[in-house]
Order: C-alpha cells, then sequence, then structure tokens
C-alpha cells in the first residue's frame, strides 16, 4: 500500500516531465501560513495536487517506520536470544536482500537505458550526462541520497534515495544495539539526535559555509530521516518488552482511527512553515498503524489474505522496477498519440501497476529468492524481512 501511494506520485510527476496532459504535480502557493486546503479553496491549486505531491513522500516515510520496527524488533529478540547482536549476520543480510536489485537498477540507470532516446528526461538526462562518474561512485558508495542532494535525480532510478537512507541507517543501527547496555535510551538519545541536528541545520544559516554546500548538506539531511525509523524502533520496543499500559492505549478503537484519520488531514491541513515537521507526526500515526494491523487481533485480520502476502514479497521490487514503468508506459502514449482523458488515464495507472507487479513478481522468482535463500544462512531469529 506504501508502494501504491508512491507509484501514484511518480506516474503524475513522468507525466509531468515528459508534458503530458494536465499536470496536478504543483506544490500550493501563497504565504508560508497557508494550508494546502486553503489554496484549494482559493482556486490556485487542483484539489489533488497536494495529495499527488504528497503520496510518494508519505510511503516514503511509512517505510522508514516500517524498517526501524522490523529491524530493531529482530535485534531485540536476537540479543535477548544470544545476548548479543552479531553484525558480520546482520550485514550479510542486509546484503543479500538489498544489493542484488539495487545494484541491477544501478546498472539499467547508468549503462542501459542512458543509450536509448526513448529513455530521455527532459533536465535529468543532460544532468546525468554532465556528472555521470561523480554521480556513479556515489551510487556505488550506497550514498545515492547525497547524490540526489548534489545533482539533479538520476532518470528512472532516482527513487534509489531512499535506499542510502536505508543502508545507512543499518550500518549504525546494530551497533547501537550492540554497544548500547540500556536499549530505551539508546534508541530515546538516538531520535533526540537526529532531530536536533536537523533542527540546528536546516533553521539556521551557516555562515561559515558557501550557500552551495550549505544547501547540498540541508537537502540531505532533510531527506535522511534516521528519527522516523527510530520512531518506528521505539515502537518495537513496546511490542517485545509487552508495555501492556502502553499497547492497550495503541490498541483502542480512539488511537487507531484517529491514527487513520490524521493522514489525509495532515496532507490538507499542515501549514507550510511546519510542513518540514509533518513526517514526526505522520511517524507517530504510522507506528499505531503499524501496531495495530500486525498485532491486534480486532485488525490484524484485514492484511493476513494471499493477496497482501504476495505483494509484501514483491513490494521491494513494486519500489524498484515503477519508475522505468512508468516511463515506458506513458511514453508509449506519447508516440502513439493517445489523447488525454480519464479513461486513458485509467488505463495509464491499469498498465503502469500491473506491469510492475508482473516484472516485480519475475524479479523475486528469478533473481531475488536465490540470495534470499543464502540469507537463512545469517538468520539469528525467525525473520521475513
Amino acid at each position: 500500500m506504501a508502494a501504491l501511494l508512491v507509484v501514484i506520485t511518480h506516474i503524475e510527476l513522468i507525466k509531468h516531465h515528459l508534458k503530458y496532459g494536465r499536470h496536478f504535480w504543483s506544490f500550493y502557493e501563497g504565504s508560508g501560513w497557508e494550508t494546502p486546503i486553503a489554496s484549494v479553496i482559493n482556486n490556485k491549486a487542483h484539489w489533488i495536487s497536494p495529495f499527488v505531491s504528497t503520496a510518494g513522500p508519505i510511503g516514503v516515510v511509512f517505510f522508514f517506520v516500517l524498517s526501524g520496527f522490523l529491524i530493531s524488533y529482530l535485534l531485540l529478540a536476537e540479543k535477548e536470544k544470544t545476548g548479543t547482536v552479531s553484525l558480520k549476520a546482520f550485514y550479510m543480510r542486509r546484503i543479500l536482500r538489498i544489493w542484488p536489485l539495487y545494484f541491477l537498477i544501478l546498472l539499467l540507470g547508468f549503462f542501459i537505458l542512458p543509450n536509448f532516446d526513448f529513455f530521455y528526461i527532459p533536465f535529468q538526462s543532460e544532468s546525468l550526462s554532465n556528472h555521470f562518474w561523480p554521480n556513479l561512485l556515489l551510487y556505488i558508495f550506497l550514498v545515492p541520497n547525497l547524490a540526489q542532494a548534489i545533482y539533479l535525480p538520476v532518470p528512472h532510478i532516482g527513487q534509489a534515495w531512499s535506499i542510502g537512507v536505508e543502508e545507512q541507517f543499518y550500518i549504525l543501527w546494530p551497533l547501537l544495539f550492540k554497544l548500547g547496555k540500556n536499549i530505551l535510551k539508546t534508541m530515546i538519545y538516538a531520535f533526540l539526535f537526529f532531530v536536533l541536528i536537523k533542527v540546528l541545520f536546516l533553521s539556521v544559516d551557516l555562515n561559515i559555509l558557501s550557500n552551495s554546500t550549505e544547501e547540498v548538506i540541508k537537502k540531505f539531511l532533510a531527506a535522511t530521516k534516521v528519527e522516523c525509523m527510530a520512531l518506528g524502533a521505539l515502537a518495537a520496543y513496546v511490542l517485545f518488552k509487552k508495555k501492556t499500559k502502553i499497547l492497550k492505549l495503541i490498541y483502542s478503537d480512539l488511537a487507531f482511527f484517529s491514527a487513520l484519520l490524521s493522514v489525509p488531514v495532515l496532507i490538507y491541513c499542515t501549514p507550510a512553515f511546519v510542513q518540514d515537521a509533518q513526517h514526526l507526526v505522520m511517524s507517530i500515526s504510522f507506528l499505531i498503524i503499524i501496531l495495530n494491523l500486525s498485532t491486534n487481533k480486532k485488525y490484524a485480520q484485514f492484511l493476513e489474505k494471499k493477496v497482501f502476502s504476495f505483494l509484501g514479497k514483491i513490494s521491494y521490487g513494486i519500489y524498484m522496477y515503477h519508475f522505468v514503468i512508468c516511463t515506458v508506459v506513458i511514453k508509449s502514449f506519447l508516440i502513439l498519440d493517445i489523447p488525454y482523458n480519464s479513461w486513458s488515464q485509467v488505463l495509464i495507472y491499469i498498465l503502469v501497476i500491473s506491469l510492475t507487479i508482473s516484472i516485480s513478481w519475475l524479479s523475486y522468482e528469478y533473481l531475488e529468492k536465490g540470495f534470499l535463500r543464502l540469507k537463512t544462512t545469517y538468520q539469528r531469529v525467525k525473520s521475513t524481512s
């Protein structure tokens, strides 16, 4: 579901880049105090624009919270079972899960797709050509989020910036679990540290640095949402340590439905001047949703369906392949001169989603599954992530 939000945003973003039809890709205008819904009411933006602009980022924030939750729960279980955390085993599990598809996408984005005019994206393709080697090196060394802070996104693989954030989190987090004596304090201090760093760098002008360097630092920090993962980790701690009173509050209907309702409210009603902190509030809502849908008997059955299990297995592929497929479908519509109307837009969504699922399944069956079998060699506690 989170991946689908990212797909929605990127379909509309590619339509915008290729100038196909009416563009919903526009952030609201107006004063810094104006909310998205005020812009809609004042006819400064189509009603769907705030959703389209924020759906993808919301999906990614959900990924970060979920990642922090899952990884931290497994680390807690491993430390309780073995008395420590095996860094080698942890890193090998993550490498076998993440690297094969990541480096395949890197190969496509840097060495194959740029050779075809069909995959040309205005401005981004020129940027890649002009900054090919530094971009490539940053991607190879797993800091695509830094590459994207310095240069324009690499066409068709720009979503990989979040994989960089995940990988940097994976390097840091097991070290904290291994070395920290009080895990709860470690999680809280980590959360406060990253929030403080962001507040310091994003709200203060650093006169000792050049404007371009300062802008890169701010872009890099804005995208590196480790604090969202730390909040997910706190949810894992509450669940693993069976903090009954807190769980009872989280499992209440009021908390669950308030968390669900808060997402559209935050999208449309958050004033512009606090947009940068919106992800923190959403992260709290997401951890409530995650705990309810995964462990609350009243709601957990909702996702215990074969279709969700299937989509969950291939969700990494959905995230990594969809950008290329968006371009293929929308460029094909342009070449075939298919008119822009409601039916053509529905067809674009059907084709993009169905093709993405199909290719992601093939990738899972014939590429990823082989590496996942190797991953069990380094398994310390039962895991499907």
